[in-house]
């Protein structure tokens, strides 16, 4: 193994893991619209203020879209739900919307 293969090798196992957004749901019953309109605002809320953290890290550099580091752990939170929430949510439309390409 060459020196500066080994050097990144080290420099990646010592590297943090990456972050993670955390959403409060334990009290929510997705069956009722009121506590999915909830799940919404948090979900726009910890978007909002993790992305404003941690921005750097989430976003690529060539990406100049705005708004993409917050759709991308919105949809990452909604994925770690149980199948149940993701289909109850999808009940008042999409929860995270995507950009169109221009």
């Amino acid at each position: 193994m060459s020196l500066s293969a080994l050097l990144v090798s080290l420099a990646l196992s010592n590297a943090a893991p990456p972050p993670e957004m955390r959403v409060a749901v334990a009290d929510l019953d997705f069956a009722r619209t009121e506590d999915r309109a909830t799940f919404r605002n948090r979900l726009s809320d910890a978007a909002g203020d993790f992305c404003d953290q941690h921005r750097a890290l989430i976003t690529p550099s060539h990406v100049r879209a705005g708004g993409w580091c917050e759709r991308t752990v919105s949809a990452e939170a909604v994925s770690r739900l149980p199948a149940d929430a993701r289909r109850e949510l999808r009940r008042d439309g999409p929860v995270v919307r995507r950009q169109r390409p221009a």
